[in-house]
């Protein structure tokens, strides 16, 4: 019994070592393939390293060339191009946009920052575009409200005096100086004209565009219409200004042939704009006096007074009779005589 307990131990031993052997080999294989994977993970982990830190120095390079490209761009469009014509808040925002490109690069956020980048210089690339054209728009109004008012200048300067009209409108050879018989109005049309030429000279810091279609889409159409209303107003002065030497003429007919003598005739303070005036006596030393004024101006109608002086040679009948025949001669030559 003792001998099969011994071979029992001996058996149970050898197969408790092969088993225990056995399953050390397993773990050791197990432990090594374990191993093997561990370093083929940290092998991957260490290429992912080496490619993210790759990736960071390509998002830093590429960053730092777009942000130069965009910084370029912004030195030449603001140098290269008038103030006016920028706008500052296209500006303010671009300029804002650059800051945060440049605090994400500051920050390492490489590929943030190459992305703001690019965003920014495409912006100035767009804008650039938009300034071109915006100085494509202003160039063909500036020249043009150049040349039409130069132009409109050296028409007015030319003007000065015109022909004179009849009643029925048609020139005639008299001149009329406009600028006597509009008061200084042509003048100070003048005046603003050559304002307007200096200011055109100081090129766009004081002529936008908007400036620039408000010239010649209003300004300079309301100061040409302005010029030909001065005309008129200047002819028409003048042809009241004849009107009432006429009348006056006609009065000093009727007149006469009541026997009064025509002594004296004058416009008020020698102004052929103002009332003329006309006086007449008769044997008997009764004194008329004619005066005719500019009703308002720009207008053929005047106003007709006759004073007479003294009173005690002529009755009312007299008076009556005198201003009918008055009328009589003013109508008869195609004047309306309202009544007083």
């Amino acid at each position: 019994w003792s001998q099969n307990l011994s071979s029992f131990e001996q058996n149970w031993s050898q197969q408790t070592a092969e088993q225990i052997e056995s399953w050390a080999h397993q773990i050791f294989s197990d432990i090594q393939e374990e191993h093997r994977a561990r370093q083929v993970e940290l092998l991957h982990l260490h290429r992912n390293m080496e490619e993210h830190q790759h990736s960071a120095r390509q998002h830093q390079a590429l960053a730092e060339q777009w942000s130069e490209s965009a910084l370029i761009l912004l030195d030449f469009i603001q140098n290269h191009y008038p103030p006016p014509l920028l706008g500052r808040v296209k500006v303010q925002r671009i300029l804002e946009e650059l800051a945060a490109a440049e605090g994400n690069y500051n920050a390492a956020a490489f590929q943030a920052a190459l992305s703001a980048f690019q965003r920014v210089f495409f912006q100035l690339s767009d804008f650039r575009i938009e300034l071109e054209r915006r100085l494509a728009r202003w160039n063909h109004l500036y020249q043009q409200a150049v040349f039409q008012v130069n132009t409109h200048l050296a028409v007015l300067q030319r003007s000065a005096r015109v022909p004179a009209v009849d009643l029925e409108g048609q020139e005639i050879e008299d001149q009329v100086d406009i600028n006597v018989w509009t008061q200084g109005g042509y003048a100070e049309l003048v005046q603003r004209s050559q304002a307007l030429v200096s200011q055109l000279e100081s090129g766009m810091e004081h002529n936008p565009t908007r400036t620039l279609q408000q010239i010649l889409t209003h300004d300079l159409p309301a100061m040409r219409e302005e010029f030909t209303d001065l005309v008129h107003q200047a002819r028409i002065a003048v042809l009241s200004s004849q009107l009432r030497i006429n009348i006056a003429d006609l009065v000093v007919r009727s007149l006469e042939a009541e026997r009064f003598v025509f002594y004296e005739g004058h416009y008020d303070a020698e102004d052929m704009r103002r009332a003329y005036s006309a006086s007449l006596k008769n044997f008997a030393g009764e004194e008329v006096v004619i005066q005719v004024h500019p009703r308002a101006a720009n207008s053929l109608e005047n106003d007709l007074h006759i004073i007479s002086l003294d009173r005690s040679q002529s009755t009312e009948h007299d008076f009556r009779q005198r201003f009918l025949g008055i009328q009589s001669s003013l109508t008869d030559s195609g004047l309306i005589v309202e009544q007083p």
